[in-house]
């Protein structure tokens, strides 16, 4: 995986010059970047802007020179990073872009060419008392405004991006991220079933940082990896600690979720069959939860996949069942042993009969079919009663408990939950 790193330059020094074969991209974190040709300076470049990113998708020639104004700090965006974005876009996109590339570059030479015929123009109308010819100054300014306001927004979008990328490569490194425990509560009798580990990230500046945010990120960039490793490991020696510390049940268990790369690519899914079976709690208190859409991703090879967990004895939970395009019929071929039922349907079952018949219909079939049933996202008391009348087994939401530290999840365990 391509990583992003500074460089720094000093005043007056070429970060590239016209002619050089680069495949890397810049943005200017501090600083001020000169871009030009032999006939004369293109653009001042401030913080924030990037430049040379055509390199970065053909790895051609430079069609302009790029100089430090001022002693400035670069954040290095490789080719790698950006091609594996290219490799998975649709192939109708990539021959758009790479044919909107090379009509870029023939604008770049045409432009350089009529730089040079304008100053060969001048130079011999010096000789004969002619004026030198120009470009209007107020063509080019609509030029420059109309390209700025078209790519604007999507220059920032990408800027944003690619920061986020560095800062959680730095929180991996930093050790930002952490683990939450929330509770997941046996419905009838009540009492405390286990927890789901969940993954936080504080970040020095912003504070803590919504999985939404940074999750999808991690996850195509491949960081999802040492993140989901980690999460995996100090959830494990968590249950652990209260084993043998004789904290709650002895049978305590832990959900925690796979990433689609843990879950497919094999290295990754070697290593946390290792990180399970090489842990000293039981493997069947340890839940490993997978979401409807990685099923779907790639059902044909699915089934091996969960043979091999369930070998290890542990347990497979299918993940915000409801949310994606499943068909019920794929249930059946499965070893899944518990299914969760997204909060988006418990929280509109009550009061509105056709959500309440949509769980009443999966928590049926999943029993049918030999699962236990977990309702994620439980709010209300009534909601907890409508769940039992269902025979529901299990639920998880802020009803019962918010994500805890690791403190606050073991004194949940001291106390006795009182009823939903």
């Amino acid at each position: 995986m391509a990583r992003l790193y500074r460089a720094t330059y000093p005043a007056g020094s070429h970060v590239f010059r016209q002619g050089d074969v680069d495949d890397r991209a810049y943005i200017i974190e501090s600083g001020k970047i000169e871009i030009s040709t032999p006939q004369g300076v293109l653009a001042v470049l401030p913080e924030a802007e990037i430049f040379g990113e055509m390199g970065l998708l053909d790895r051609g020639e430079r069609s302009a020179s790029a100089k430090a104004l001022e002693d400035t700090s670069l954040i290095v965006v490789e080719r790698q990073q950006i091609q594996s974005k290219v490799d998975r876009a649709d192939p109708v996109l990539r021959y758009l872009l790479s044919l909107l590339l090379n009509r870029l570059r023939s604008t770049h030479r045409a432009l350089s060419e009529l730089g040079q015929l304008v100053d060969d123009g001048a130079a011999n109308g010096a000789r004969n008392g002619a004026r030198k010819p120009t470009l209007k100054d107020p063509d080019m300014a609509a030029l420059n405004e109309a390209k700025r306001t078209a790519v604007d927004e999507l220059h920032q979008h990408a800027l944003r991006r690619l920061k986020l990328e560095q800062e959680i490569q730095q929180a991996v490194d930093r050790k930002e991220f952490f683990v939450v425990y929330q509770p997941i509560m046996r419905l009838q009798p009540f009492n405390v079933s286990g927890f789901e580990a969940l993954i936080r990230w504080k970040h020095p500046e912003r504070g803590l940082v919504s999985p939404m945010d940074f999750i999808p990120v991690a996850e195509e960039t491949g960081l999802i990896v040492p993140i989901g490793s980690m999460v995996l490991d100090t959830a494990l020696r968590q249950v652990d600690s209260w084993r043998s510390k004789k904290i709650g049940p002895a049978s305590v268990t832990m959900a925690i979720n796979l990433s689609a790369r843990q879950f497919f690519e094999p290295s990754d899914f070697e290593a946390v069959l290792k990180q399970v079976t090489g842990s000293s709690v039981p493997p069947d208190q340890v839940k490993l939860e997978v979401t409807e859409s990685i099923i779907m991703d790639n059902p044909d090879r699915v089934g091996d996949i969960l043979t091999e967990i369930k070998q290890t004895g542990s347990r497979l939970s299918l993940d915000d069942f409801g949310t994606g395009y499943s068909s019920f019929s794929y249930l059946h071929q499965y070893p899944f042993d518990v299914l969760k039922v997204d909060r988006s349907f418990v929280s509109r079952m009550v009061g509105n009969r056709r959500n309440h018949d949509i769980v009443r219909a999966i928590v049926g079939l999943a029993h049918d079919l030999g699962m236990e049933v977990v309702a994620e996202g439980i709010e209300k008391d009534e909601e907890a009663d409508a769940l039992r009348k269902l025979d529901c087994e299990y639920g998880q939401g802020y009803r019962f408990s918010k994500p805890l530290s690791a403190e606050d999840a073991t004194a949940f365990l001291q106390q006795r939950p009182k009823a939903a």
